[in-house]
């Protein structure tokens, strides 16, 4: 037994008497399809580093994976720590390309608790593993060894949760556990399903008995009720995967009888996944078949609801307390996060003083006020970083915002002021163009390096996003001929381009430049706290829009929008220009900025990662040349 307290099983059977059928709402879970149940057991630890004064540590383990956070029991005054605990989440088509992250803390009351060391794994080496061990060499903040860390994981498929699924369905009507059943008990098993082989019963029944002994076995039952025999017997409405609806009822039972509370996901499960949802709560609860796992604690999970994000660092209890539990990860005050597409996991932002600065402007003065303030800030800091002394500034924005310094063309010598580096071209290698799928019309990549949104429409994006009055489509481009040319509702795409970001943005398909008109601004701060504000920032602030004619899409709009401290627009292609996918475009000089972009109705579909983000509402950091959208079939 590991550091955690054990949990008690219930193994008892369950009554089908009087239950009436919940009414299960239709959601997606994850955002996603369901590609495996990932059961991950945090094994135990070695060489754990001293922490204590005195020696020895308290340590315990915070476990990421996407939005989830969750943290082991802490053990205590221990160099080689057994925890021997289970953590279970599911895993999407859209998730199998994440990274899951593994930090070692050290628990102290007294104080804050201190972050020992770290490691990470990808999703498809945890699925590949088959339960084989796996040990982790753990790296501190400064890259020493930081002890290890043993795992053990193994990835079940539907075939195998449905088979678990269906044991324990056999068990929960064996009323008799004598380990059959019989021709009533099976009677009663079809009829809470809504099979239609409840009305040729006696045909299926002998179909089920193999050997002939009047009684149907587990591995005989499991067998028919997995296969297409069984599927094909069932509603229509019940066709996608073998669903039992009736066990939820009966699992609510269990809990009401426990004192456990129902998890909201299987109450908010689509139809092809209760089986899915039912296993997970199973396995958790340790009822029935899945009570074998119970021998084993399961790790206490943090996150509750998947609208809520959280750092592990908030989750270690390390983190600036006012932003953290209090506000579940939620963007608030000066504290904003997002997702990282390529590892899946939520990000923190570093807030600089100066964007703080424009967002109490905002808040404490009248708009008017805050308008000049800012402008005469922006013209200010703008002239300061275009001036050779500013290259003393370059390496502790580096330190700041932990930027790569790999991926740029010039070494740090080589730039003569501070926008130089800010504005920096990255190696011709260090963004791959995203190529369109055999068989698909084309791709739509992304424009630039930016927490990105995507909205079928400017009214989608005001319910989910963007809280000013005034962001319509006319209003952002503020020219009759371009909105003609774009049509009604068109799609739209927010590009945030924080500090730290390449701050170039390039084309999102190949195309010809038809107009490029520059509008005159404020220079209010673009980060999601301000937009989602009553100010209209978009609208309002200092942009240039571009439309450009496209051979696959149509026409599509790209509006550069300026931010605070961004002291100028700048393009490097001009009107009449041919440009490729992922060419360079143009660049913002320093300060955070904003490119959003316009396509015309039904002329693409966004990738389904970014929807499902955007819905939550949360910003996905993308990359540019990464897929943005397909291009529809005309």
């Amino acid at each position: 037994m590991g550091c955690g307290a054990s949990k008690e099983q219930n193994t008892g059977a369950m009554s089908v008497a009087g239950v009436e059928r919940l009414n299960m709402r239709r959601s997606t879970l994850a955002g996603g399809e369901i590609d495996c149940l990932m059961e991950l057991e945090v094994v135990g630890g070695e060489e754990v580093p001293d922490m204590d004064i005195g020696g020895g540590a308290d340590p315990f383990v915070v476990v990421t994976f996407g939005r989830h956070v969750y943290r082991t029991t802490t053990c205590k005054r221990s160099k080689n720590p057994n925890w021997e605990q289970l953590v279970y989440f599911f895993v999407t088509d859209l998730e199998k390309g994440f990274k899951l992250f593994l930090e070692l803390y050290d628990e102290d009351k007294a104080s804050k608790n201190d972050h020992i060391s770290s490691a990470d794994i990808s999703i498809t080496t945890l699925i590949s593993s088959g339960e084989s061990p796996i040990v982790l060499q753990l790296k501190t903040p400064d890259g020493k060894d930081g002890g290890k860390l043993f795992l053990k994981a193994k990835a079940h498929r539907k075939e195998d949760i449905e088979r678990l699924y269906w044991s324990y369905v056999f068990e929960m009507f064996d009323s008799n556990r004598d380990g059959t059943l019989d021709k009533d008990e099976l009677a009663v098993v079809l009829k809470v399903v809504g099979s239609h082989a409840a009305n040729h019963l006696d045909k299926f029944f002998s179909a089920l008995d193999k050997d002939g002994n009047m009684k149907v076995d587990a591995t005989e039952f499991c067998n028919f009720m997995s296969s297409e025999e069984h599927v094909s017997t069932l509603p229509a409405d019940m066709r996608s995967s073998s669903v039992m609806r009736d066990i939820v009822e009966q699992i609510q039972l269990t809990c009401k009888a426990s004192d456990r509370a129902l998890p909201e996901d299987l109450l908010e499960a689509k139809d092809e996944n209760t089986v899915w949802v039912v296993a997970l709560f199973l396995f958790q609860s340790g009822v029935g078949v899945f009570g074998d796992k119970m021998s084993k604690n399961p790790v206490q999970k943090l996150i509750l609801s998947e609208s809520h994000s959280m750092t592990a660092h908030g989750a270690a209890g390390i983190a600036d307390k006012k932003h953290t539990e209090d506000k579940e990860g939620r963007n608030s005050g000066t504290t904003i996060f997002y997702q990282d597409r390529r590892t899946g996991r939520m990000e923190k932002e570093a807030i600089p003083a100066y964007v703080k600065l424009g967002m109490s402007v905002m808040y404490g003065a009248k708009p008017e006020l805050a308008a000049g303030m800012l402008k005469r800030f922006t013209k200010q800091q703008s002239a300061k970083y275009d001036s050779p002394s500013s290259t003393a500034d370059i390496q502790g924005f580096i330190d700041f915002h932990n930027i790569s310094t790999d991926e740029c063309l010039l070494e740090l010598n080589e730039y003569k002021t501070f926008n130089e580096f800010f504005y920096r071209k990255l190696r011709q290698d260090a963004r791959p163009i995203a190529s369109a799928d055999e068989g698909s019309a084309g791709v739509v990549v992304c424009p630039a390096d930016a927490r990105t949104l995507v909205f079928n429409s400017f009214e989608e994006a005001q319910t989910l996003w963007v809280k000013g009055r005034a962001f319509t489509v006319g209003n952002l481009v503020k020219n009759s001929s371009v909105l003609e040319s774009l049509g009604e509702k068109p799609h739209v795409c927010v590009s945030r381009l924080a500090p730290q970001d390449y701050h170039r943005f390039h084309a999102v398909c190949a195309g010809k430049i038809i107009s490029m008109t520059p509008i005159e601004g404020e220079y209010y701060t673009v980060n999601p706290v301000a937009v989602r504000s009553s100010v209209d920032v978009f609208t309002e602030n200092a942009r240039v829009v571009v439309e450009v004619e496209t051979p696959c899409i149509g026409t599509m709009v790209y509006v550069a929008v300026g931010a605070t401290l961004v002291g100028s627009i700048n393009f490097t292609v001009k009107e009449g220009d041919t440009v490729a996918a992922g060419q360079d475009f143009g660049y913002f000089a320093f300060g955070g900025s904003t490119v959003i972009t316009l396509f015309k109705k039904d002329s693409l579909a966004f990738d389904r990662d970014l929807v499902n983000n955007t819905m939550k509402p949360t910003e996905t950091l993308t990359r540019m040349g990464e897929s943005l959208a397909t291009v529809k079939q005309s």
